[in-house]
This record gives C-alpha cells, sequence and structure tokens, in this order.
C-alpha cells in the first residue's frame, strides 16, 4: 500500500514539473518577439483564477499608477492568442515595441519590481 502511494505522489510530482517545463519552454519562444501593443506591461487574468485576483489586488493599475494594464483572457481572447497565453497569471512585458520579459504564476509581482521603477 505504501508503494502504491509513493508511486502515484512520484507520478503527480512528475507531471506537474513536466508541465511547468512545458509552459516555461512555450513563454521563452515570446521573448523578444515583436508585440503589436504599445509598450507596457500587460497582467493576463482569469476570473475564475484565485492566484490572478491575488495579483489584482497587488498590482492594481491604481497602486501602480496605471503601470500595469489588466487583462482579462475570457473577455481578451484574441489578444491572450496573440501572446500564447496558456496559463495564468501571466505578465507580459512590452518595452521597444518587443516582448521584453514573460513572468508565469504568483511569483511575477516580486519579479516586477525592476520594471514597475522604471
Amino acid at each position: 500500500m505504501k508503494a502504491i502511494i509513493l508511486i502515484s505522489c512520484a507520478a503527480i510530482i512528475a507531471a506537474a514539473l513536466l508541465l511547468q517545463w512545458f509552459l516555461a519552454s512555450s513563454q521563452k519562444t515570446m521573448k523578444n518577439r515583436p508585440a503589436n501593443e504599445k509598450d507596457g506591461i500587460y497582467l493576463f487574468t482569469s476570473p475564475t483564477c484565485p492566484i490572478c485576483n491575488q495579483l489584482k489586488k497587488t498590482l492594481s493599475p491604481e497602486k501602480n499608477d496605471g503601470k500595469i494594464a489588466l487583462i482579462d483572457i475570457t473577455e481578451n481572447e484574441a489578444m491572450a492568442r496573440n501572446f500564447n497565453i496558456r496559463s495564468v497569471p501571466t505578465v507580459i512585458v512590452i518595452q521597444n515595441g518587443m516582448v521584453a520579459e514573460t513572468f508565469i504564476g504568483l511569483a511575477a509581482s516580486s519579479k516586477l519590481s525592476k520594471w514597475l521603477e522604471s
């Protein structure tokens, strides 16, 4: 019985790591890609995502002098497709008409500090 539990846990962990690798590698292809949007920071969210709701409170445009645009993927499907959004929350930083950075998940708020200061 313990062996079955250990094998199941190992399989779940392996699947999670594989999914994380896939999402990260697909987002890396976005870097240095031309963007059809104006320069800025775009936070892609979904109304059903609890992590998105946390980030919206922390990174709301009101708290960041409008430096971050909140994009609901259910209302802006074409834009989400254009940026190959496969997981939310995702932050896309556009600088000089190119995708400069992509951040996925809750860690995005801590990684954004350098972009918010500029």
